[in-house]
Order: C-alpha cells, then structure tokens, then sequence
C-alpha cells in the first residue's frame, strides 16, 4: 500500500467512526438544547438531547443544519417540573423544518424518562415521529 491509499482509508474509517458515535450508545448525550423562538438547533455528534425550556417550552420546528437525511434524534425534558410540548406540523421555512408527530396531535416531554424520537426525511421536509415512549 502506499501512502495515499493509506491516507484513504484513515479518512473512510474516521468517517465511519463518526456516523457510528451518533447512534444511540454511540457516545454520550448531545448537548443540553435551548429552545429559542420555538426553534431547536441539535449539534452534530450526539442522537440523543435533552431539551432545557429556559428560553420556552413549545418546539414548533428543527433546525437541520446539523443533521443529514435519515439521521434520527432523540429528545427528552431535563427535568419534570419543565416539561416541553412538541408542536404537530407547525409552518417551517428555510433550515426550519416541521415536526410530523405519529398521533397527529402535538406531544408532552413530562418526564426525563419519555422520549420522542425524530427521523429527518429531506424529501418531506420534515422530522417524523418514530416512537414516542413513556415509562410504565
């Protein structure tokens, strides 16, 4: 081998090693997201973020400069005296998009332990709803 493809597949296996880190138990939580005009920005790096409701409580959109098509990410509260409500189709524009919730109907993050988990479809335009699930 020489160098170049040396140099090729360190750079294949660094990108694998990063898709891998945002699988769930790929790394540990993203960072703590701000919700801020009823936007959230996840980083890259992390599938799973818990959600401060300092700035508000209501998540209309996502923003998606972060994130790739089909990428998934799980949200949760941080705590259950702050719980976050995630909005059902609101209007998006630009790297804004909407959230398309399973029931048709918004849905409550009241627990730390409830988790709703998003899949982008660039296609759409839009984070779907995979799964939200709550303790019993």
């Amino acid at each position: 081998m020489n160098s170049g493809q040396i140099a090729a597949m360190e750079e294949a296996s660094e990108r694998a090693n990063n898709v891998l880190k945002e699988l769930i138990g790929g790394g540990s939580d993203g960072e703590t997201l701000l919700i801020t005009s009823n936007v959230i920005t996840p980083t890259s790096g992390a599938c799973v973020f818990p959600v401060d409701t300092t700035g508000g409580s209501i998540i209309n959109l996502i923003n998606v400069s972060n994130y790739r098509d089909g990428q998934v990410l799980f949200l949760h509260c941080v705590s259950s005296s702050n719980p976050v409500t995630i909005v059902n189709l609101a209007k998006g524009s630009g790297l804004n998009m909407a959230i398309a919730t399973a029931s048709g109907a918004n849905s409550v993050l009241d627990n730390p332990d409830v988790f709703i988990s998003l899949k982008y479809s660039e296609e759409l335009n839009l984070f779907q709803e995979i799964c939200l699930w709550q303790p019993d």
